[in-house]
């Protein structure tokens, strides 16, 4: 194997795992949510940050305006997670207890990073924010799962959340990445954090393809400048298409199942394109196959 050939494919697969895990931000351990109800009595955002909603949210299946109180939850669904529907197809509806520190009057907000494929958020039994349509039925269902912040003003020591949510399109359902409540300004800086840190992702996966397809197409004709320049072009859509989703932020109006195709598309292709670079470079490994 060339050496240099090496040095590309090893400088290829860090730069893929680099720009992957832009996407996974791991945060302190902070309390969790236990059978629908988290405890923030003792956190104050101001000094401890933003927390992260995560653990055992009440459910009940199907779409429900009813503010439902802790003693009535018989069933709970892990968030982040699939939905615990049959067949992964239907509708739901998540709830949560926050437990506030005191009564005093504050702006909050909640940073909704993915919920499969369509979800409308309630707090305190007030509809603060809808993506696409949540229904018990494909017929007045609409799907559309693109990441939101939402503020709203809170004056007592508890929070009621409640998340609708219904999918008849894809094959996993639910809150399947993380939700994160916080001050509104907390939210807000961390959103443009992550809108930040996901196009400077595509970037590089950008400029990093048309370095290699100009060496390719300029110099060498070698394939393997070809292999990787398109591979970076899909990652690149896979990026814009993924979690923030900056396609559908920058184009609000796209229709969203077109986009989900594209990014279902270019996830399936990206791995064979390594796969087959990685043949060329190792032809022995795949004679033993």
């Amino acid at each position: 194997v060339c050496s240099s050939d090496l040095l590309l494919f090893t400088t290829c697969i860090l730069i893929a795992v680099g720009i992957f895990s832009l996407y996974s931000q791991n945060l302190s351990i902070k309390p969790r949510v236990e059978e629908g109800v988290l405890d923030l009595s003792n956190w104050e955002f101001e000094r401890d940050g933003i927390v992260e909603l995560r653990g055992q949210w009440g459910f009940t299946e199907g779409i429900t305006n009813e503010l439902m109180h802790i003693e009535t939850f018989k069933q709970f669904a892990s968030v982040p997670g699939d939905m615990p529907i049959a067949h992964n197809k239907g509708a739901g509806t998540y709830h949560l207890k926050v437990i506030l520190p005191s009564d005093a009057k504050r702006s909050l907000a909640v940073d909704v990073e993915g919920v499969r494929m369509s979800n409308t958020l309630i707090v305190n039994g007030q509809k603060i924010h809808s993506e696409g349509q949540p229904a018990n039925s494909r017929e007045d269902y609409k799907a559309r799962n693109i990441p939101y912040t939402s503020q709203f003003t809170t004056d007592g020591h508890e929070l009621n959340i409640s998340f609708q949510v219904a999918n008849f399109d894809y094959y996993k359902t639910g809150i399947h990445l993380p939700i994160y409540l916080g001050t509104s300004d907390q939210i807000s800086k961390r959103q443009m954090i992550q809108i930040i840190f996901g196009a400077s992702g595509v970037m590089i996966a950008i400029i990093t393809a048309f370095i290699f397809l100009v060496v390719y197409f300029s110099f060498n004709q070698e394939k393997g400048g070809l292999i990787l320049g398109s591979y970076f072009l899909v990652w690149a859509v896979l990026m814009a298409t993924t979690n923030q989703k900056l396609f559908l932020q920058i184009f609000p109006e796209s229709p969203f199942i077109t986009l989900v195709k594209i990014r279902d598309f270019a996830m399936y292709f990206a791995i064979p394109l390594l796969i087959y670079y990685a043949t060329k470079l190792f032809p022995q490994t795949k004679k033993g196959w």
